[in-house]
C-alpha cells in the first residue's frame, strides 16, 4: 500500500483520536490503516447497525479500542472513561489526518494559551466528479487565524455563535475540555433524528463553554467524499432542509425543543456554576438563528439537464484514459501540484510531499 507522507511526532503519544463511524466499514478500515503507526490512543465510536468483524479492523493500530453504542451520548460517555492521555480530538471516518498539521497543532496547544486548537480541512472529490480539492469553508466567518481567548465563558459562547463555525467537533482539546464538551451533556435521542444541526450546536455550545480556542491555517485533514453520507434522507434520519430556527420555534417541535434546551442548560450548570445557563443558551441560539437563513435555505429538489460535452468532462475522460494507460502517478502528481498551489495561495500551511502522498493514495484506492 502507498504510504502517507510524513510521520506523527512522538509527542502525539499523549493524544487520543476518536473516530466517529456509522455503517461505513471501508472508510473506517482506510482510517485505521492510515493510523497504524500513530503512537497515541485510537478509539472507534461506532453508531452503526452491525458490529464490525475482526477482519474489518485489520491493519489497526496496536492501541485501538472499539466502542459500539446507538446514541452519541452513550458513545461519548464510554469514550470519556477510556480517555487516558492529556489531549484528545474527534474526527469522522471519511477524514484523512495530515500528520504534519496534527504535529503543529499539538505543539500550539501544549503552550497552554488555549484548551482547543483547530486546523483547516480540505475536501477531496472522487474522480467521476474530477479529483478536486477546496478548503473547508466556514458558515459565517473567516477562519483565518481566529482566536477566542476570553477567560469569561459567556463572552466565548456569544462570540462563537455570533460568527458560527463547527470548530470544537474537530479540534485538538485538552482532556478535561474534551470531557466537558462531549461527555457531560445528555441529549434526548429524538433531537438527532428531527434536525441534524441540533446535536452539533449543542456540542459546540459546550465546547465554547469549556475551552478557549485558537484556529491556525495549517492543513490538518483531507475529507474524502467517496462514500455515501452516514445518514440518508430516505431513511428518515434527518431533514437537512429544515432550518434550525424553524425547528426551534415551530409549535409541533415544542416538546422536543424543550428537552433539548433543558439538556444544554443542565450540562452548562454542571460545568460552570457562575454562568447564567438559561439566558446564555437562549442568546446563543438566537444569535445563530438570526444569521442562519443566509446560509441554509429550503430548496425543492429539481431535475436539471447536464451537458455531456464540457471542458470539465473532457479533462476527466483524459485523466481516466491516462490512468488506464498506466500514468496514475503522473496524473496524481499534476493534481497534487495544483492542490498545493491553491492551499498555499490561501495562506494554508502544508507540506508538498505530504500532499502528493495523500492524493496518490486516494487515486490508487489502496489506503
Amino acid at each position: 500500500m502507498a504510504e502517507i507522507g510524513r510521520e506523527f511526532a512522538e509527542s502525539t503519544s499523549n493524544l487520543t483520536i476518536f473516530i466517529l463511524t456509522f455503517n461505513r466499514p471501508r472508510a473506517l478500515a482506510r482510517q485505521l490503516y492510515n493510523l497504524r503507526n500513530f503512537p497515541g490512543q485510537v478509539i472507534v465510536l461506532d453508531g452503526g447497525e452491525y458490529s464490525l468483524e475482526n477482519s474489518e479492523l485489520q491493519a489497526k493500530p496496536n492501541n485501538l479500542f472499539y466502542i459500539r453504542e446507538k446514541t452519541f451520548q452513550k458513545r461519548f460517555e464510554k469514550a470519556a472513561e477510556r480517555l487516558s492521555t492529556g489531549y484528545a480530538m474527534t474526527f469522522s471516518d471519511d477524514d484523512v489526518l495530515v500528520p504534519t498539521g496534527i504535529n503543529q497543532l499539538l505543539e500550539v496547544i501544549s503552550l497552554g494559551k488555549s484548551e482547543s486548537v483547530f486546523g483547516r480541512t480540505a475536501y477531496a472529490f472522487p474522480l467521476k466528479n474530477s479529483w478536486g480539492i477546496s478548503t473547508w469553508s466556514p458558515l459565517y466567518d473567516s477562519l483565518d487565524e481566529r482566536k477566542v481567548l476570553a477567560s469569561d465563558s459567556e463572552s466565548r459562547i456569544i462570540r462563537h455563535f455570533s460568527s458560527y463555525s463547527c470548530v470544537y467537533f474537530y479540534s485538538i482539546m485538552t482532556a478535561d475540555a474534551w470531557k466537558n464538551t462531549f461527555s457531560i451533556i445528555k441529549l434526548p435521542d429524538e433531537n438527532m433524528m428531527q434536525n441534524p444541526y441540533a446535536l452539533e450546536l449543542a456540542y459546540e455550545f459546550m465546547g465554547a463553554l469549556a475551552a478557549r480556542s485558537e484556529i491556525y491555517n495549517v492543513l490538518a485533514a483531507v475529507r474524502v467524499k467517496d462514500f455515501k453520507p452516514t445518514w440518508l434522507p430516505n431513511e428518515g434520519k434527518e431533514n437537512r432542509s429544515l432550518l434550525m430556527s424553524e425547528w426551534l420555534y415551530e409549535r409541533k417541535f415544542e416538546n422536543a425543543v424543550t428537552h433539548y434546551k433543558t439538556a444544554i442548560i443542565n450540562a452548562a450548570r454542571a460545568v460552570s456554576k457562575e454562568l447564567d445557563a438559561e439566558r446564555v443558551t437562549e442568546a446563543a441560539l438566537l444569535n445563530f438563528c438570526s444569521r442562519e437563513s443566509m446560509y441554509f435555505r429550503n430548496r425543492a429538489n429539481s431535475q436539471t439537464r447536464r451537458k455531456f460535452l464540457t471542458k470539465s468532462n473532457a479533462k476527466i475522460a483524459l485523466d481516466v484514459l491516462l490512468i488506464k494507460l498506466g500514468f496514475t502517478k503522473q496524473v496524481s502528481n499534476l493534481k497534487s501540484a495544483r492542490i498545493y498551489r491553491e492551499l498555499i495561495s490561501q495562506g494554508i500551511q502544508c507540506d508538498r510531499h505530504e500532499i502528493e502522498s495523500i492524493i496518490l493514495c486516494l487515486f490508487i484506492r489502496q489506503n
